[in-house]
């Protein structure tokens, strides 16, 4: 059995093409936006091929599960936290594994600037998961999107999430970069305890005291702060 929808729980947006004519016209979106988006869970049995290629470029974005992407180039499995973007263009075929099943965000995507992101393509890339990864940030942009366009396709709307597609696009294709601002978080909150404890010199201060004082639990600092300078806060103290 092969399905290319029809799954319990998906969320699917397909610009009709007559609103599709209309963003083609706008110069604030033209260049960049989305022609359809969703999530599909656990999508048993999913499989698409277009031996011509698509019009638009495709990412496909799978949170848990496994599945298989071909292109004339190769034949790639992709599993959890692994993205992929398919060129306009490019023959391929995917499916979702009959054994372990993938959920999976998608986006097509087109406009003049759509093909910048050529050089991104044909390849897995992996989002290896820390404490600055922002899956969840990432999975709400998609949200956000979805809410947007459930309550359907005025021009305000329009203009909204085609706005957020090149951020939405920027968190795959710029990994470092999205994580840089948690990362920077941490940096701060660790600069902030060391200018406490040296503060304190004259005093013995708890590990409690010290977290605290960045707002974040014992346990949560300790960590932080062995990570970012491999010793223990309690030197310090």
């Amino acid at each position: 059995m092969k399905k290319k929808d029809g799954f319990p729980g998906q969320i699917s947006f397909v610009i009709p093409e007559r609103i599709l004519a209309l963003i083609n016209t706008n110069p604030l979106i033209a260049d960049l936006h989305i022609t359809d988006i969703g999530y599909y869970p656990q999508a048993r049995h999913h499989f698409r091929e277009r031996p011509n290629g698509s019009d638009q470029f495709i990412l496909i974005y799978c949170v848990d599960g496994q599945g298989e992407i071909h292109t004339k180039e190769a034949l790639q499995a992709i599993g959890s936290d692994q993205f992929f973007i398919i060129p306009a263009g490019m023959p391929h075929s995917y499916r979702s594994d009959s054994q372990n099943p993938w959920s999976i965000y998608w986006i097509h995507f087109s406009g003049s600037k759509s093909a910048a992101y050529a050089r991104f393509g044909g390849q897995i890339v992996s989002i290896e998961r820390t404490n600055t990864s922002r899956i969840n940030d990432r999975i709400e942009l998609f949200s956000e999107i979805f809410r947007n366009l459930d309550r359907g396709f005025s021009t305000e709307t329009l203009e909204y999430v085609n706005q957020c597609l090149p951020h939405l696009l920027a968190s795959f294709t710029h990994l470092n970069q999205f994580r840089l601002i948690l990362e920077s978080g941490e940096k701060n909150i660790v600069a902030q305890s060391i200018n406490f404890m040296l503060e304190q010199l004259t005093q013995k201060l708890k590990l409690e005291e010290i977290a605290a004082e960045t707002g974040l639990s014992a346990s949560h600092f300790s960590r932080l702060f062995v990570s970012k300078h491999s010793v223990n806060s309690v030197i310090f103290s």
